[in-house]
């Protein structure tokens, strides 16, 4: 109510809080906060998904919990064995389990699943979640899209859903349990199991919608409620208060997500005095919805900290309204970059509009001239190189290749250990630099030493930011006493 909130004002300066800003009680409650001009909110639902604020994200900690809880009850309801058994009477099979969403609540669940010895199956849209899912055991079922699902906003459309829901009945039917975890930041979930689909599956089954608190991924979900479907005989499950049912430990995954969180608002050394609210950090700064009065958050806000960036979802006023916010400009550059390599972006970013009839070929028209240069300089290169060091070139350019092609396609999130692993390679240019500087070397001539200095001290410099940046990597894992 408006007079605890000015009571809580009095006591305090700074609110952190589970707040989905997203929804519409919340956006409410935010601007009933924003009157007090000295509050600042920090809401836990909007830290930022990057690498730095894992220690931080409360929602992926407490969606892990609730994937590992959901599959217990399921297997608890299940009412047979999850793995393969065999007896007198002859083998039964193992239980049967689809896995709806691989985002963090799908992967628990698949992890949890696959520890009981069952067969996952792992249903998604984006195709970029194979490698995560297929890691785990699971068998990831491809959902093609028609060009037209490509434009970014497939997730709008009736016919997008309604092809889901055609694939979706066809697996269920197959299946023993059922976890489902498709939700849409702010939106109703959408509707993926029908009524027909759960008719058609085998009495005795299990379905758990976790998605059940934002109107559930199938038609028969009732919010907190374990029941079975007469007609069917399938037992549905709607539980929104999984965290509950672990409390112990969704209470010490909480706590050190606020630790962790308190810890980088006081600065180096966690020092309690340095507390501040830092508009400014990569990670306080965007999970800020309130501050001096105002609301911060913007309705896009929850794509951009999730890393759903697309260009063509902000409109040019829009693009203005967040250019302060440093997480937006990280993804728009990098998205920029991407642009420029005439590729289509990683998981991280989301997908990119087809480039045009004219920018298409203003990029081979560049790549033809970068062909054409390259095969100038190695000729010039070769007319001027003695015949016997023509086969050292050999394996310097196939190192050059495969170097090239193995770094650039490496993923936007694995640059940072990328780094540390390099290393080692710099460290072998830096041995055989320092071979070539050796002045009483035959043939040594000041060429030689002047190049072999540069790459001495280029390859030095690698391998000090690489083993700093690995530190502070590894720094954020560290457990603090």
């Amino acid at each position: 109510s408006l007079e605890e909130a000015g009571e809580l004002e009095n006591r305090t300066k700074c609110l952190i809080s589970y707040l989905p800003p997203a929804s519409t009680s919340s956006r409410d409650l935010m601007q009933m906060l924003a009157r007090f001009n000295r509050l600042d909110v920090i809401s836990m639902d909007a830290i930022p998904r990057i690498s730095a604020a894992q220690t931080m994200d409360a929602t992926t900690s407490m969606e892990t919990l609730c994937g590992y809880r959901a599959t217990l009850e399921c297997f608890t309801n299940f009412q047979r064995f999850s793995n393969q058994q065999t007896t007198a009477t002859g083998k039964l099979p193992a239980a049967k389990v689809l896995v709806i969403g691989a985002g963090a609540l799908g992967l628990s669940a698949i992890q949890t699943a696959k520890s009981l010895g069952a067969v996952v199956k792992v249903f998604d849209s984006r195709k970029q979640r194979r490698e995560r899912v297929e890691h785990l055991g699971a068998d990831f079922i491809d959902f093609s899209l028609t060009e037209d699902d490509n434009t970014g906003n497939a997730e709008l459309s009736p016919e997008y859903y309604q092809k889901q829901r055609t694939v979706v009945g066809e697996l269920v039917a197959k299946m023993n349990i059922i976890i489902s975890t498709v939700q849409i930041t702010g939106r109703t979930a959408p509707i993926l199991i029908t009524k027909e689909a759960v008719g058609n599956m085998r009495p005795g089954s299990v379905i758990f919608d976790l998605a059940a608190q934002t109107g559930g991924n199938c038609e028969f979900t009732k919010v907190d409620e374990n029941f079975v479907e007469p007609s069917s005989r399938v037992r549905i499950i709607g539980y929104t208060d999984l965290p509950s049912r672990m409390a112990l430990q969704s209470s010490e995954l909480y706590a050190k997500n606020l630790y962790h969180l308190v810890e980088e608002m006081c600065g180096k050394g966690g020092d309690a005095r340095n507390f501040n609210v830092d508009l400014d950090n990569d990670i306080v700064g965007p999970a800020t919805v309130v501050s001096q009065g105002s609301v911060r958050w913007k309705p896009n806000s929850q794509a951009i900290n999730d890393g759903n960036y697309s260009p063509d979802k902000f409109s040019s006023s829009e693009h203005d309204a967040l250019k302060g916010n440093a997480l937006f400009e990280e993804r728009r550059n990098l998205n920029e970059a991407l642009l420029d390599r005439d590729e289509p972006r990683s998981d991280a970013v989301g997908a990119l509009p087809a480039l045009g009839p004219s920018r298409k070929r203003f990029a081979s028209l560049r790549s033809f001239f970068k062909i054409l240069l390259s095969a100038a300089f190695f000729i010039g290169l070769g007319l001027i190189t003695p015949i016997e060091e023509i086969p050292y070139f050999f394996p310097l350019l196939l190192s050059v290749v495969v170097g090239y092609m193995l770094v650039w396609n490496v993923a936007a999130a694995l640059y940072t250990p990328l780094m540390g692993v390099t290393n080692a390679i710099s460290g072998i240019i830096v041995l055989a630099a320092m071979v070539e500087l050796d002045p009483d070397r035959e043939n040594a001539g000041y060429g030689d030493s002047a190049i072999s200095s540069i790459v001495v001290g280029l390859a030095s410099t690698n391998i000090v930011g690489g083993f700093i940046v690995t530190h502070r990597m590894l720094d954020r894992f560290k457990r603090h006493s």
